[in-house]
């Protein structure tokens, strides 16, 4: 038999909420827990009503568990059933709020209910009103006490009939209920007539989803004043009711209950409702006769329970809550029966635990309620029954006062304490302040009004006094040698110069209490110059330093190390990190976020980030972000970060950084208020002194609240640092005091120098213009260097010239750096910035491997750095057959040669005069003092510095019309002429001898001799070629041979 989607979603929703299991299960040994130790603390709460607080201590964990106990035989003491907000079976609330709506002195929670309509499955009885009728099954126990105030615990049963004008009458199944599973297994709904009353909610449940057909009928003042079918739920009459139809039911509304008609119904609970003054629902019988009962129905597992009993002779009640979570281990069904029946329990039964366990009171001189337990999810579960304990006591004459503060504490700390009035009858007795004197004996402290300031260690009593009653309050004052561990929070302090950040601290006692202890309850003791205690917080100097916080506490010492200001560490370089991802704010805003390709600006290395960003369709402050795809995780506290950027020249946009800290908490970074600048710029911000670590970095964003300002454009980033805290190895490191040396340079003589253990200098004699020079390390370096990274600190060398050197063209000298670090040193070039191109341009050199030293050749001074070349080695495709193919691979490794696109180099490719000449400036890395050419035709740009450069030295020139003719095509005969002049050859006399001599130019003879002789240029087979294009392939051989004989000739 298929089961219906009515079935499917009864048994889902009642069995899964509200039994969990349902089983029938006899008495038995309960998985039982050892109790090592017990807390018990009891006090009265009303005359006749008392709650006890029980802590055991178990070998399965803390247990937390509420005993209130009620007196039945007191003449104040009343007892009844709490319902929801407006008095509504689906008005739930909260035990607190109910109890507090209903005016009792306390409550716990009642019945099981059906979590969708919030509705009570069990029987509701309040006044001795049938709110709701009892669930029609044989296997849920109620609680319910008599106008007598005798409790009882049953399966309650349920009669009623609803009986039309003409006499027909038909079963009425139930008053006030949600959706359940009756005893056949069918829901409550099918085939039944219910009846709902204003008690139910404002309106009726109207079509039930999972029925195919829903009749109700409306009726006021016991006439039927219309019948609805599959319709939405209607207003309950305030003096009439709603009648719910399926089925046979529906059937016999129809024909019998006409709309001005008249119908009654009657109905009743058994056995013995008509002597009930309150009653709520349950599940099973937990404990009969005095034991453990057996169980109708077990929801198992170790949780949170709620349950009630009472004695034998009827004359006490008990209401248990048992917490389960929040540090509390929980009972199973079998213990709670066992517990209720070490109470002293005839009769108990289980009501709803869980989510749903809750006790609520007014405690002893308070006015208001107070939630007793802590509920498993925190917060209170709304529930919409409840069962309320109410006092009727008058006012009476004031008898004592309660109080409350900490019953440990610390020597040297202060505590307040405050106590409140009862009567008589334990009602609150209104009492100010200013009635009660204190004083603790013996005398081991100081009170100042409720404050006590605690000097010595041992057990005492704070004693409050008023009208001649004195309350005494058993109070311990722990010092050093009752003290296990001592915590200062944070542990390690961490901060920018100048910040603060807020200090606490835990103490932990012998007898494994923990305090939470003032700053300003303690003795400080600051090691080192690196901030103070002022009131709660730790203020920062002004400078960077490491020491000691120490706190004391009656001779017990805790200590904090401390570190002021940050050190700058690299993170990342953005070399390949490719989880790029763009957000606009607004929507209007669009972009793009991604890595850099070849050609754009790149600071250190060959990565960077890309942020475009369009802002012009905002309207309204807008954002652009770049996203470093979930998050970057920064490595241990860092104060901050900084980061290169890369400015598009005055589009003044607002730079900032977003951080997600460990608590999820987002916090926003300035980086710099107006990225106004053109090129590359270094910015950082700090981070809160406040914020949680572990901290992820989400994104970079411009954003702009100037609605004029909204235009588009794009920032680079790179070189990611974070700002770390400072250590003592971090201080003596910091800002070293650079190196700086002088060599006088006397004419005729040969000079040489030293700056540190790593950089060398030769001077030929007469070479420099110079009297004097000054090499000098800089330790840092904020020229950008795309495709490469630094790995030596820079250095710098200037000259002082006199009127008579001035004038002097400089000849080559020799640099000799040592490398020291791990990279390929076949990687490691000797660079130049050139100040006129903002760019930097390799010098003349050659690698010793195995001394690990570049030696470069220069005519130049300036500022120099040994970088590391990260660029990607070019791989070519066309020239695994030429001839020149090893030189070419070594050039192109260097980065002196580069190709075409599709991995091409064109090996017999013709070279131009201007790609010759550019060929030869990277080759030496000449720079020009002036690029104002006077050839009468064009330089292309990416040459024009190249040729100026030659031009100054006089390594070409122009022909006799004034033209340069850049894109001509070089000879081989011109390309001899020019590396002669480049590197002012020493003239041959011994003839070239080659076959086609005839041919030679008489202008390039003797340079073709030079070559030849010099093993630069050669011809093949005997012939030169003069005339012939040179090539790439040759152009490059010719590079390759200039630079071995450049290095290896002696000036």
């Amino acid at each position: 038999m298929k089961r219906s989607k009515l079935l499917n979603r009864v048994f889902n929703l009642v069995l899964a909420v509200c039994f969990m299991l349902v089983s029938v299960v006899f008495p038995g040994d309960a998985l039982a827990y050892t109790v090592i130790n017990e807390d018990n603390f009891e006090e009265p709460i009303a005359e006749g009503v008392t709650i006890q607080t029980i802590t055991q201590y178990t070998s399965e964990g803390t247990l937390k568990i509420y005993v209130m106990k009620v007196d039945l035989t007191n003449p104040y003491v009343q007892v009844n059933t709490m319902v929801g907000t407006g008095n509504k079976l689906t008005g739930a609330t909260a035990i607190t709020k109910m109890t507090e709506n209903a005016g009792a002195v306390a409550g716990i929670n009642g019945d099981f209910f059906q979590m969708d309509e919030k509705a009570p499955i069990g029987l509701t009885v309040q006044d001795g009103e049938i709110i709701s009728s009892p669930a029609q099954r044989n296997d849920m126990y109620g609680f319910g006490i008599t106008t007598d105030k005798l409790p009882m615990i049953n399966i309650f049963g349920f009669e009623g009939q609803v009986k039309a004008a003409n006499g027909q009458t038909y079963p009425l199944f139930g008053v006030n209920k949600p959706t359940y599973l009756a005893l056949n297994g069918v829901s409550s709904d099918k085939d039944t007539l219910n009846l709902y009353t204003p008690r139910w909610g404002e309106k009726s449940r109207g079509k039930l989803p999972e029925l195919t057909e829903t009749v109700e009928v409306v009726v006021e003042n016991d006439i039927v004043r219309e019948v609805r079918t599959n319709m939405p739920g209607v207003t309950i009459p305030q003096n009439g009711y709603v009648l719910s139809a399926n089925g046979k039911a529906a059937a016999w509304v129809k024909e019998n209950l006409k709309p001005g008609t008249g119908v009654s119904v009657s109905y009743r609970i058994t056995p013995g409702g008509e002597n009930l003054q309150a009653a709520v629902g349950g599940q099973a019988m937990l404990v009969n006769y005095g034991k453990r009962s057996w169980f109708t129905q077990n929801i198992t597992g170790k949780r949170a329970r709620t349950s009630i009993g009472y004695t034998q002779d009827r004359k006490t009640m008990y209401l248990v809550v048992v917490d389960g979570g929040n540090g509390s281990r929980g009972m199973t069904q079998e213990e709670l029966a066992d517990f209720m029946a070490s109470l002293g329990c005839w009769q108990a039964i289980n009501l709803d635990g869980g989510g749903s366990s809750t006790m609520a009171a007014r405690l002893l001189g308070d006015d208001s309620i107070s939630l007793i337990n802590k509920p498993v999810y925190t917060s209170q579960r709304a529930v919409p029954t409840g069962i309320g304990i109410f006092s009727t006591a008058p006012a009476g004459e004031f008898k004592g006062l309660k109080i409350t503060g900490d019953r440990y504490l610390l020597v040297g700390t202060t505590r307040s304490y405050s106590a409140k009035g009862y009567d008589e009858h334990y009602n609150p007795y209104k009492v100010e302040p200013s009635q009660i004197t204190w004083r603790v004996e013996p005398d081991l402290g100081t009170f100042e009004g409720n404050v006590l300031t605690a000097h010595e260690s041992g057990d005492a009593k704070v004693i409050a006094s008023m009208n001649g009653v004195e309350q005494a309050y058993d109070i311990h004052i722990l010092g050093a040698t009752d003290i296990a561990k001592v915590e200062v929070f944070p542990n390690a302090i961490e901060l920018n110069e100048n910040d603060s950040v807020a200090l606490s601290l835990v103490v932990t006692a012998k007898n494994g209490i923990r305090f939470n202890v003032k700053a300003t309850e303690v003795q400080w003791e600051v090691q080192g110059e690196v901030g103070q205690v002022a009131g709660e917080s730790f203020i920062a100097a002004g400078t960077k330093g490491t020491g000691q916080l120490t706190a004391v506490i009656d001779g017990v010492k805790a200590v904090v190390p401390v570190s002021i200001g940050a050190a700058e560490k690299p993170y990342s370089g953005l070399e390949t990190f490719q989880a790029y991802r763009f957000a606009g704010y607004p929507a209007g805003v669009t972009g793009n976020f991604r890595a850099a390709v070849p050609g754009e600006p790149v600071f250190r290395g060959t990565g960077a980030g890309i942020l475009e960003y369009d802002l012009t369709k905002a309207g309204t402050t807008a954002a652009a972000y770049g996203r470093f795809g979930d998050g970057l995780t920064l490595p241990g506290h860092p104060l901050g970060l900084g980061v290169w950027v890369y400015g598009n020249g005055g589009n003044n946009h607002w730079l900032r950084a977003k951080l997600v800290d460990a608590n999820g908490e987002e916090t926003l970074v300035d980086l710099a208020k107006n990225v106004n600048w053109q090129g590359w710029k270094h910015v950082t911000g700090k981070f809160p002194a406040d914020i949680k670590y572990p901290v992820k970095l989400s994104s970079i964003y411009v954003v702009e609240t100037d609605k004029s300002r909204l235009n588009k454009g794009f920032i680079a980033l790179d070189e990611l640092t974070l700002l770390m805290p400072v250590t003592a190895q971090d201080l003596s490191a910091l800002s070293p005091e650079p190196q700086s040396t002088y060599i006088d340079i006397k004419p005729g003589t040969v000079s040489k120098g030293k700056l540190g253990d790593n950089v060398e200098i030769s001077i030929p004699a007469n070479a420099l213009p110079a009297q004097q020079i000054q090499m000098s390390e800089k330790w840092s370096l904020d020229m950008a260097t795309p495709g490469f990274n630094p790995v030596l600190p820079a250095f710098e060398i200037a000259g002082k010239s006199s009127s008579n050197t001035a004038a002097q063209r400089a000849k080559p000298y020799t640099l000799s750096v040592k490398y020291t670090g791990n990279a390929d040193i076949n990687r490691i070039r000797l660079m130049k910035w050139n100040p006129g191109s903002q760019k930097w341009t390799q010098v003349p050199q050659k690698v010793d491997k195995d001394r690990r030293i570049v030696t470069a050749k220069t005519e130049q001074l300036g500022l120099f750095a040994l970088l590391q070349d990260v660029r990607p080695v070019p791989v070519f495709n066309d020239i695994n057959n030429s001839w020149a193919r090893g030189q070419i691979e070594q050039m192109a490794a260097k980065g002196l040669v580069s190709g075409f696109p599709g991995n091409r180099f064109l090996p017999q490719k013709g070279v131009t005069r201007a790609e010759f000449v550019v060929l030869l400036s990277n080759l030496f890395g000449w720079s020009a003092n002036n690029e104002n050419l006077q050839f009468k035709d064009s330089i292309p740009a990416w040459a024009r510095g190249a040729v100026a450069a030659a031009v100054e030295r006089g390594i070409v020139a122009g022909y006799a019309d004034g033209r340069f003719q850049p894109d001509k095509m070089i000879n081989r005969a011109e390309m001899a002429v020019i590396i002669n002049k480049c590197l002012q050859l020493p003239d041959s006399k011994q003839p070239s001898a080659y076959a086609d001599a005839g041919k030679i130019p008489t202008w390039a003879v003797q340079s073709i001799r030079n070559t030849k002789v010099a093993g630069l240029l050669k011809g093949s087979n005997n012939l030169f070629r003069p005339q012939d294009t040179a090539t790439r392939a040759e152009a490059t051989v010719v590079l390759a041979n200039m630079l071995e004989y450049y290095m290896n000739t002696a000036e």
